[in-house]
């Protein structure tokens, strides 16, 4: 805690009340984020978070505590100095002489102005039980133990996977999310299984150079799909907004393209009374936007689409939805939900994505941006994770029956302040706030039928020729992957012994037994058939 506002690289509002040792009652103005360096080693930085500003605060003081907590080792020399070091970093290490004047360990900086490097003040909050002895009881470390990986891992997921350059700027632009533990999730997050499976880099697109000075002033639009799995609620394709502005992004679940007119006007009726008129829309010039209705709904906006092979102009709509898509992936596969889930993994994606830094923003999130206050992430929660609602009391069957119901957690609704539950073995989705989680564990699909997937597979497409000579095949154009078809063995293929003349039926087999055959025997058998 320091009396000094000038020293924090970010500070919010906080109106905690400090304990001196005296009894006197100190309150707090805020809390942030502080970074020292040492005046005896100038390329060493320590960050401290969750530095409480005290300005009546006679002296700067940094707690034991907090630095075992932030996981950094204190260790004291026969020299009479305390060494701050990293466990994570062997070139780290810093020297807190002690002063008989001040009766403390002292923390030089280059700044001029010294912390006090040891005091045991802490609150209750932190102290969470321990005596002072156990408080000043240095642990060895030897690793990271379970319960901060557990935590943070546990985190990493309720992020939607996010890469580990953003969490810092996150935690500095957004509440709830505990900062103390960043430096920690950095260096987990390389170790998850789910981003190694699903995570995939591509290049850029071109930066665009188009400034916009309101919301709504130019907004991208985009869409994907035929999805090859229908979901729940029937969709196949999904539509993207985004505002160029603010970076905020929405994603519309459709069941056929010429659903996008009624999904944007009921959007546009959303947002239009919030944030003022639409001033352009850009496109790709697709048939879902070309049309009178979706002129009509622009009420007199401008329409923009890109030319033609040039999806490089609608850059930011196509580069949103290779972010949704790209925090799709881990949501399904991190709880192994069925793919039919994947219009729900899609508005969490966007949920998780309003909610994150934008380099664009300069680290500001397009929530941020969009509402003018900055995202509280205390109430995130693992997509797919395993889910009790708490059952209505006028649905129980007596007073001794059960009081929730398992389900799948599948998002957060945008309308009313609740998470929604999906009920796999009646379909139903549930919207309410009285919800236990157990964060680390999936729905138990083994204990119903697990949903078919309705599948859309492209059908084969056959060219009607002219009549063609004998024993030659139809030419075939397939669209699409077809569903697999059994394939001779090679074991098969080597038992044919035919002469050099054959018979037309026998021809056909030959020749559809070397159509499914590897490249690399082909040679082998034509030659083994002749003039064949």
């Amino acid at each position: 805690m320091t009396p000094n506002a000038s020293g924090f690289s970010s500070l919010r509002p906080d109106s905690t009340v400090v304990i001196t040792a005296s009894g006197k009652r100190l309150r707090a103005a805020g809390r942030g984020t502080v970074t020292l360096q040492s005046a005896t080693n100038p390329s060493t930085k320590l960050v401290l978070y969750d530095v409480l500003h005290v300005p009546a605060l006679e002296f700067q003081l940094i707690s034991v505590f907090k630095l075992n907590w932030d996981y950094l080792r204190v260790g004291f020399t026969e020299e009479l100095a305390a060494v701050i070091t990293d466990p994570f970093d062997r070139s780290f290490a810093i020297a807190a002489p002690w002063s008989s004047e001040s009766q403390a360990y002292l923390f030089p900086t280059a700044g001029g102005t010294e912390f006090s490097a040891l005091t045991t003040t802490a609150t209750g909050e932190e102290r969470n039980g321990a005596s002072d002895d156990e408080e000043l009881a240095l642990p060895h470390v030897h690793g990271l133990p379970e319960w901060v990986k557990t935590l943070w891992i546990l985190w990493h997921e309720r992020l939607g996977h996010l890469g580990r350059s953003s969490v810092p700027t996150l935690a500095k632009n957004s509440v709830g999310l505990p900062e103390q533990l960043v430096k920690l999730i950095r260096r987990l997050v390389a170790s998850c299984e789910v981003c190694s499976l699903t995570n995939i880099r591509k290049s850029p697109f071109p930066t665009s150079t188009t400034k916009t000075s309101r919301a709504l002033e130019l907004v991208h639009a985009d869409l994907t799909g035929r999805i090859i799995v229908k979901s729940f609620g029937g969709a196949e394709y999904l539509a993207i907004l985004v505002d160029d502005f603010t970076r905020m992004v929405w994603v519309l679940p459709l069941a056929k393209k010429s659903d996008f007119v009624a999904a944007f006007i009921k959007w546009r009726d959303e947002v239009v009374p919030f944030k003022g008129p639409i001033a352009c829309l850009r496109t790709d010039g697709g048939g879902e936007f070309v049309n009178a209705a979706l002129n009509a709904a622009l009420s007199g906006a401008r329409h923009e689409m890109s030319c033609a092979y040039t999806s490089q102009q609608n850059g930011v709509a196509e580069r949103h939805v290779g972010l949704i898509k790209h925090t799709m992936r881990p949501l399904l596969h991190a709880r192994h939900l069925p793919v039919q889930y994947w219009a729900a993994a899609a508005s969490t994606a966007a949920y998780i994505r309003n909610r994150s830094p934008s380099s664009v923003l300069d680290g500001i999130t397009p929530f941020e941006a969009w509402h003018g206050t900055p995202p509280n992430l205390a109430d995130l929660r693992v997509f797919g994770c395993l889910a009790f609602a708490m059952l209505p009391v006028k649905t129980r069957e007596h007073s001794l029956a059960v009081r929730a119901r398992a389900g799948v957690f599948v998002g957060y609704d945008k309308e009313r302040k609740g998470y929604r539950v999906h009920f796999p073995d009646t379909g139903e989705i549930t919207i309410t706030k009285h919800v236990e989680f157990h964060e680390d564990k999936g729905y138990d699909f083994t204990t119903i039928p697990r949903p078919e997937p309705d599948v859309h597979y492209p059908q084969e497409v056959t060219e009607q020729a002219a009549p063609q000579a004998p024993g030659l095949r139809p030419r075939i154009r397939v669209i699409g992957p077809r569903p697999p078809q059994p394939v001779p063995s090679i074991t098969t293929i080597e038992e044919v012994d035919a002469p050099a003349v054959a018979s037309a039926p026998l021809q056909q087999q030959q020749q559809h037994q070397l159509l499914l055959l590897p490249r690399a025997l082909a040679p082998t058998l034509l030659r083994r058939l002749g003039s064949t």
